[in-house]
């Protein structure tokens, strides 16, 4: 560097690693004020790690960087990735990035008309994705320059650019050099550099050589760059005792600390620029949206048409020996046929045929002649069981309830009574569900039997019933639905999943473009980032919610005994946590795959605890000890509480749930703040 020149960029013993990996192995670089530095060498050599540590995005494990500039508006960046939104035409985009620059419109408009005629921009209200791929790094570079920045980094800015068009770059960034702006420009093009005023030649996250390109040729007797590079890396590759030597070396240097102020942590300009291209990218994606607001409708009908509901028309066979023969048959769809009364009673015999009539109100019952076919309808998954009735049913039921115990003359009578009014029921218990509503079924068909039995011969109806006596229910109906207590659990659970599907597919597209660095290179907080997305996700919960419970409580008309606005204060508490699990999950993972597990394995593991597939009560005795620590399963008792039960948030069950979620919002938001501090050195708060 000449004496007299001030540097604006200086890099003293820089060194960054990831694991054992040195990218930047003591390097030292300093960049003259109003001149272009070229920053040479091949992919992955450490250059863009170099410009992420000097603008900030990275800190230096060792090291130091010095900077001319202070504020982050004095600084314009193109990242190697385009870093903008495909949705956006170039006029948002220009409007976009000039709001966080505090830019009024008529000041944007100006300067996009000298960018557009410098870099050849098309049309302003041409869409970025519809760009091909030179057109779109040119506008990439325009936004750098939008607000005409007095250190500017530029990373591959001319690749894929028509060579004269990148001609034309150049000269224009060595004009806005007399104006006092300072440039770095990264480059795997060689020769291109010659343009620049100073070259860094970079390989294996060293720099090997500074100085203009001229003195670059004349100190390695080249007629051109790269042959001076070659020569150069020929050197370096030779020097492999030392190289190893200081790869290993500790670096016991002080941690980079921030070189460019903070700045607010909240600006109204920055704020409403990010929740404008929020509203943007969601008018330009309808689709999306249409899907995120149609499957909560689609999935709460069809939870209500298909979930919880006792099955209807069980198929069961039935085998009756007594029908088998001779008079006494219950054909055409089980009517009486020829019967015979029983003493006083005035149920007729045999008693089969009544029994029948009350197993067909709940089943769609069979009559097969033999147990082998009844059977062989079982194996074939025809009929869920099949019941056999002794042929001499009635005459024993007879003797045992009508005439008693005491008729028969010994205890071998009484013991052939007794098995003769035994009913076989051999079932399929594939299905633990279906094995239990129709045991329960069977048993209840049978009780009713035998009331009416014992009331047609005179005795009272109590005689032929258990002596257990089902008072009205505290809570719930007599005959509760499944669906009823299945609700809260799988309410909660998608409450949980849509805001964690919206909020980490959103901003991992941000991420996977470079939008997301980008704009915090440009000033903007991560704070101004979350509050402008909350905005747009409670946009959404208000109308997914809506949609939601006007399906469950108006349409199918749920049992519905609580308080309106502390459940939907609840479900916006559920949210919320599946909002804060988006961003921790975003900035814990760079790859979308993983995300996309986490947000899979996350959701069902919240189906799974919310008991909605089985009752918590029925889990490992660990497991149902420590379910209150998971997120959204406090939660799911505490809806259940406040629908079911009428409870209010005087109730401890109630007001779990919602320090459950409270807690793991908090939790879930520092550990996002940790994750990002430690991966980026972005203002936070």
């Amino acid at each position: 560097m000449d004496s007299g020149t001030t540097a604006m960029v200086q890099v003293l013993g820089g060194h960054k690693a990831y694991g054992q990996d040195a990218v930047l192995n003591n390097l030292n670089m300093t960049v003259p004020s109003g001149k272009i530095y070229g920053l040479l060498g091949p992919s992955g050599c450490g250059k863009t790690v170099l410009l992420n540590c000097i603008i900030g995005c990275r800190l230096l494990d060792s090291g130091l960087v010095k900077l001319g500039v202070t504020k982050k508006a004095e600084v314009g960046y193109m990242p190697q990735e385009i870093g903008l939104f495909e949705e956006f035409t170039i006029k948002e985009t220009f409007v976009f990035y000039g709001r966080m620059f505090g830019m009024d419109y008529k000041a944007v408009k100006a300067r996009s008309k000298c960018l557009t005629s410098v870099l050849d921009l098309p049309d302003w209200r041409s869409r970025i994705g519809g760009l091909s791929g030179g057109e779109q790094r040119r506008v990439s570079l325009a936004v750098a320059l939008l607000h005409e920045p007095k250190l500017l980094l530029l990373d591959e800015p001319t690749v894929g650019v028509d060579p004269l068009l990148s001609r034309n770059i150049w000269e224009f960034l060595d004009q806005s050099t007399k104006a006092g702006v300072t440039v770095i420009v990264t480059t795997h093009y060689v020769e291109e550099a010659r343009m620049a005023h100073v070259i860094g030649l970079m390989r294996e996250g060293e720099l090997l050589i500074e100085d203009s390109p001229g003195n670059v040729m004349s100190s390695q007797n080249a007629d051109t760059l790269e042959e001076a590079f070659l020569q150069l890396s020929k050197r370096h590759q030779a020097d492999v005792e030392k190289r190893t030597k200081d790869l290993l070396k500790k670096h016991d240097d002080s941690k980079q600390i921030n070189i460019l102020e903070r700045g607010q942590l909240f600006s109204w300009d920055r704020f409403l620029a990010q929740l404008v291209k929020n509203f943007i990218w969601m008018k330009r994606n309808t689709t999306i949206i249409g899907l995120l607001l149609l499957l909560p409708a689609m999935q709460s009908f069809l939870f209500c048409l298909s979930f919880g509901h006792n099955p209807t028309n069980i198929k069961v066979a039935v085998v009756a020996d007594e029908l088998s023969s001779g008079t006494n048959l219950c054909v055409d769809g089980l009517k009486y046929v020829t019967v015979e009364d029983v003493d006083n009673c005035t149920i007729p015999t045999p008693f089969s045929c009544h029994l029948l009539h009350l197993l067909e109100r709940s089943t769609d019952a069979v009559m097969y002649s033999s147990s082998d076919e009844a059977k062989a309808a079982v194996y074939a998954n025809r009929v869920w069981a099949y019941l056999h009735i002794p042929r001499n049913f009635s005459l024993a039921l007879t003797e045992l309830v009508i005439r008693g115990i005491g008729a028969q003359e010994s205890e071998d009578d009484l013991d052939r009574a007794l098995e003769q009014v035994v009913i076989d029921v051999h079932m399929d218990s594939s299905n633990y569900i279906m094995n239990q509503l129709l045991r329960m079924t069977i048993i209840d068909r049978f009780a009713e039997f035998m009331k009416d039995l014992v009331k047609s011969c005179g005795f009272p109806e109590q005689y032929g019933s258990p002596p257990v006596r089902f008072m009205d229910p505290v809570f719930g109906s007599k005959d509760p639905v499944f669906a009823h207590s299945g609700l809260p659990g799988f309410l909660c659970s998608f409450c949980f999943f849509f805001t964690l599907l919206f909020t980490s597919g959103s901003l991992m597209m941000e991420k996977l473009v470079g939008l997301l660095d980008r704009s915090l290179v440009a000033g903007m907080t991560y704070f101004e980032v979350v509050m402008a997305h909350l905005v747009i996700q409670c946009a959404l919960i208000i109308l997914q919610k809506s949609i939601m419970l006007v399906v469950f409580y108006v349409i199918f008309d749920h049992p519905f005994l609580g308080n309106t606005a502390l459940l939907i204060s609840l479900l916006f508490a559920i949210e919320f946590v599946g909002v804060a699990f988006g961003f921790f999950i975003t900035e814990t993972f760079s790859s979308d795959r993983l995300v996309t597990y986490a947000v899979i394995g996350a959701t069902l593991s919240v189906f799974v605890l919310s008991g909605i597939i089985w009752p918590m009560e029925g889990a490992h005795a660990i497991l149902r000890e420590t379910a209150w620590a998971f997120p959204v399963s406090p939660a799911v008792e505490s809806y259940k509480s406040i629908t079911l039960r009428g409870h209010g948030l005087g109730n401890f069950i109630v007001l779990k749930g919602f320090i459950s979620c409270f807690s793991w919002i908090l939790i879930l938001s520092l550990g996002t703040l940790v994750v990002f501090k430690a991966k980026r050195n972005f203002q936070v708060l």
